[in-house]
């Protein structure tokens, strides 16, 4: 607990119920994923009760139980973008991050503790995944999410319920609380065209992260650059 309280300093904990609920929604089929859409959602009813850390921990990816990779469902290439997908959302997420030794290359086998963890060398997946978490911590640092991780009133739904399409949308305030993020995740295969979310101002929102860049190893899809809002009110916004 909190030394102000008697404690050792020791504040944060692991939020199980995040790491098991997400990884049980990651490993579905994509087409078939929009009934598990609670499974990400409803972690936020109690994110703030408490100082949690979001673990991808050792305990996920030994004894059988495969490497965060062989977790993803699809050919090598959606293993591959689910993998991406997976890790950019745990870092958009409200709480502190913890992904075990070798996730952050794509290792294809479970951790073994007689075995180094696999080298990137020769396999360009895996230097992608390393500039893709590397991007994500850039973000995560330079605007500041991590001074908000615990503060309720820096995170805001938009839409948690389009189970339809099985897609996600939230914002969350920067270290000043004065900046908007918006995260929208696409957790179907389907490329979604004209999709509107609602957004709370009129202005140009920059485009500054996507998971499926080509540099990242991906195919560019959702790669669309800014928008600009409307005023068309949608998701009880004003403007979308």
């Amino acid at each position: 607990g909190e030394t102000l309280f008697g404690g050792l300093g020791f504040d944060f904990k692991w939020n199980m119920g995040w790491m098991h609920d997400t990884l049980d929604f990651f490993s579905a089929d994509p087409l078939f994923r929009g009934h598990k859409l609670g499974n990400l959602t409803f972690n936020i009813v109690y994110a703030f009760s408490e100082k949690f850390v979001l673990p991808l921990s050792h305990d996920e990816v030994v004894h059988g139980k495969g490497s965060l990779y062989g977790k993803m469902p699809g050919d090598r290439e959606q293993k591959l973008a689910n993998l991406r997908l997976l890790i950019s959302y745990m870092f958009s997420f409200p709480g502190k991050k913890l992904l075990f030794m070798g996730s952050e290359r794509s290792q294809e086998s479970e951790w073994d503790y007689n075995s180094s963890v696999v080298s990137e060398a020769g396999e360009p997946e895996k230097s992608c995944m390393m500039e893709l978490i590397a991007n994500l911590n850039n973000i995560y640092e330079n605007y500041g999410l991590g001074k908000t991780d615990c503060l309720q009133n820096a995170f805001q739904w938009i839409d948690f319920n389009d189970r339809n399409n099985t897609v996600i949308s939230f914002m969350r305030k920067t270290k000043q609380l004065s900046k908007t993020m918006v995260f929208i995740f696409n957790f179907n295969i389907k490329l979604m065209e004209n999709y509107r979310i609602g957004v709370p101002k009129k202005g140009m929102f920059k485009l500054i992260f996507n998971s499926d860049s080509k540099k990242f190893g991906g195919l560019e899809y959702g790669g669309m650059g800014d928008a600009v809002s409307e005023e068309t009110p949608f998701h009880g916004y004003l403007w979308s």
